[in-house]
């Protein structure tokens, strides 16, 4: 907004061209971005096939909520709704040899908050087959709105090591990437 209206900072314009250029890396990647909004979870599950046919060693589903399931009946509760995508989809990236990743953005702020509070697995809603079947659950958490350079992963959920792990990131634009802060690895370390 601020580059339209003409009253762009440097860093703005900075930032900008760094996304641009990010923007240009992933084009260059063997990956391919297909919008399943509103489709059916047999549908995605067909796409994700012919894309595990081309080699595809695994998928990303950004926003499951809005992939429909592929038999709705009537009285589905939301719930049994996602559960019937999440088996649907996880039991053809199992047969496909794929893994299936899927995002979801929680916003629970409230009014005149300055930062969101910690996420639970409680703000997953309507996921418990996604918590049941899911080999880990990552939560990535900002705690301040004015810092979006900071960011606290947690390790919630995870078959293979232990869960309820954290560490703290700062964001490099120059490297694209969060990393691990150097004050956090010099505390483990006992220093």
């Amino acid at each position: 907004d601020a580059m339209r209206e003409g009253r762009a900072t440097l860093r703005d314009w900075t930032d900008w061209h760094g996304a641009r250029e990010a923007i240009d890396a992933v084009r260059a990647l063997p990956l391919r971005i297909e919008a399943v909004a509103g489709r059916r979870a047999a549908e995605v599950a067909a796409r994700m096939r012919a894309a595990a046919a081309r080699g595809a060693r695994f998928a990303v589903v950004d926003y499951l909520q809005l992939v429909r399931p592929s038999d709705r009946q009537r009285g589905m509760s939301r719930a049994d709704e996602v559960a019937s995508v999440v088996g649907d989809l996880l039991d053809t990236a199992i047969d496909c040899g794929m893994a299936l990743v899927a995002v979801s953005q929680l916003r629970r702020l409230s009014p005149g908050s300055t930062g969101e509070p910690r996420p639970t697995d409680s703000d997953l809603r309507h996921s418990g087959v996604i918590e049941d079947r899911a080999t880990g659950i990552v939560l990535i958490w900002r705690p301040s709105l004015r810092d979006w350079g900071r960011a606290v992963v947690i390790r919630q959920k995870w078959k293979h090591g232990e869960p309820g792990h954290e560490w703290r990131g700062t964001w490099l634009p120059h490297r694209r990437r969060y990393v691990r802060d150097l004050t956090e690895r010099n505390e483990s370390a006992g220093a």
